[in-house]
């Protein structure tokens, strides 16, 4: 039995079903071409920061949670999801205990990146067309062969 890794796994299915439905959102379709669009170009963004290893994840219910979890998998990072509802002594605890080295929360199109050490930040914002074609706006081109492996863990 082979295992795959979850970005694979997107990768898989845009393959097979470029135009297919992945998510709606706000009555927004998103098809699965759209959305692996943006973890490409979001992933080369990550890997040029460098954004490694534990990574904690806040946000409210949003296509841009799915599409930072999807391009954490990519690059091989493990994320640490939190209830952005959480309290802030409930967040710092999982925030030290967790040794995370960024901070990833996002609102509407921006996507927030906080380095956990230094506390500097960096906002990457992504817009959606009237085609509903996800679109970055950094002027990122990644290579989208570029490929990563994933470990697994069970939690």
């Amino acid at each position: 039995m082979k295992i795959f890794h979850l970005y694979e796994l997107l990768k898989y299915q845009t393959q097979k079903f470029p135009k297919d439905i992945f998510i709606t959102f706000r009555e927004i379709d998103y098809t699965y071409s759209d959305v692996m669009y943006q973890v490409e170009l979001l992933s080369h963004f990550f890997n040029q920061l460098p954004v490694n290893g534990k990574v904690i994840v806040s946000f409210k219910n949003s296509p841009l949670f799915i599409i930072v979890i999807f391009s954490l998998s990519k690059i091989n990072a493990l994320p640490i999801c939190i209830n952005p509802l959480f309290t802030i002594s409930e967040m710092e605890e999982i925030i030290t205990s967790s040794e995370a080295e960024y901070i990833i929360t996002g609102a509407d199109n921006d996507i927030k990146i906080i380095n956990c050490k230094t506390h500097e930040s960096v906002t990457y914002t992504i817009t959606a067309e009237k085609n509903h074609s996800l679109e970055c706006c950094d002027g990122v081109s990644p290579d989208p062969y570029e490929e990563a492996i994933c470990f697994y863990t069970s939690g």
